[in-house]
Formats: C-alpha cells, sequence, structure tokens
C-alpha cells in the first residue's frame, strides 16, 4: 500500500472494528504529546486572545513535516501523505484522508483550553476501499464500504503563523497543519453528495 500518512500514526486510520462489512482488530491508542499554544513561535500570554482565533469554516492541509516548506506549503511525494481538516462552526471538524484511490473521513471536535488547540478525534470513520479486481474486471463492486469505531484520541497542537496564515504544529514538531484557501463548502458539498456525512452520523459509540 505504499507509504501511508495518518496524522497521529497508524492509529486512528488503519484500525478499529468493523460496523458494517468487514471484521478488523481493535487498536488502543496513545494520546500524542501536548504542546505550549504560540504565535509566532512565542508563547502566548492571554488565553483570552486565543479564543478570539476563529478556525470555523476553515480548511488546513495537513502532512508530515519532511514535505512543509519554506513557502508555507506541503510538496508532497508520496501517494499516502496528505490529508485536509475542515473545522466547522460548531467546534466540529472532519478529517479527510486520501491514499491513492482510498478515501477516509473521521470527525471530532477542537478546542482552546490551557493554551492549547485539542484535536478530540470521537473514533468514528467510514472508509471507501477501491477494489483492485475492478481493473480486471468491471461487473465486481468498485469499492468497498468500510465503517469502524475505535477508541477516541486527544491530539494538542502550538499555534504559529506562516506568513499571514495559520499554522498548527505538534510538539515533536512531525506533524504540521496549514490553513488553506480550499473552498470550504465545496469539501462540505463533497461529503455530503457522497454519503460521508450520513453513514457517520449513523455510527454510535
Amino acid at each position: 500500500m505504499g507509504y501511508r500518512f495518518l496524522i497521529f500514526g497508524l492509529i486512528l486510520f488503519s484500525c478499529g472494528r468493523t460496523v458494517e462489512t468487514k471484521n478488523e482488530n481493535e487498536h488502543k491508542n496513545e494520546n500524542a504529546d501536548t504542546s505550549v499554544f504560540v504565535e509566532k513561535g512565542k508563547q502566548e500570554e492571554s488565553p483570552a486572545l486565543l479564543k478570539q482565533i476563529d478556525f470555523s469554516n476553515r480548511v488546513f492541509d495537513i502532512g508530515d513535516a519532511t514535505h512543509f516548506t519554506d513557502t508555507c506549503s506541503f510538496y508532497f511525494e508520496c501517494d499516502c501523505c496528505s490529508g485536509l481538516l475542515l473545522f466547522n462552526k460548531d467546534s466540529t471538524f472532519y478529517y479527510k484522508d486520501y491514499c491513492v484511490t482510498d478515501i477516509s473521513i473521521g470527525t471530532g471536535t477542537y478546542s482552546i483550553k490551557n493554551n492549547l488547540f485539542s484535536l478530540n478525534f470521537d473514533g468514528r470513520k467510514v472508509s471507501d476501499i477501491y477494489n483492485m479486481e475492478y481493473d480486471l474486471d468491471s461487473t465486481v463492486t468498485e469499492y468497498t464500504k468500510r465503517d469502524t469505531l475505535i477508541e477516541s484520541l486527544v491530539t494538542r497542537y502550538s499555534l504559529e503563523l506562516c506568513g499571514n496564515r495559520k499554522k498548527l504544529v505538534n510538539l515533536d514538531k512531525s506533524v504540521i497543519a496549514i490553513e488553506t484557501s480550499s473552498d470550504y463548502q465545496k469539501e462540505i458539498y463533497f461529503l455530503q453528495n457522497n454519503g460521508y456525512l450520513k453513514r457517520l452520523n449513523q455510527l454510535k459509540r
């Protein structure tokens, strides 16, 4: 399957128990390290100011820090090392993960507390897995729907500015998310139109 980037190792989008179509093993996760919420590389002293920063209706690219360039953007040289974070007005978010022809969608809430930016994954994940046999036989199912529940996961980030764009960085500097100009409504429409949001809502903890 090649090199596969997932925000927090292989925990969130490569394990879980299948709800609909396929059984998988459950794995326990490890909480990511915490970090100080900063802006322009300096510790922010006013928690009230942090809460004024608006993430709603924003789209962030996320990937391994080794692919981040000095132009405040990513240069991906692999098929499975990028994703999108979509931040909603109600403090929820969606994570959209690509790997070649496969796609996985996760969800959770985000918050700013104790000078930390937190992503709180609730463990729901829906995926469309491409059936390689379809390349040879178009009569077989093209995609397998795989909806899973795994343990919830909380990760914490610092906030920096890269130019005039927000940049989230985890403590060990291995993962970066950068604000983009991507159309938030277009991304949400994609999730709605392809049934991902409905499938997420049908998953129960």
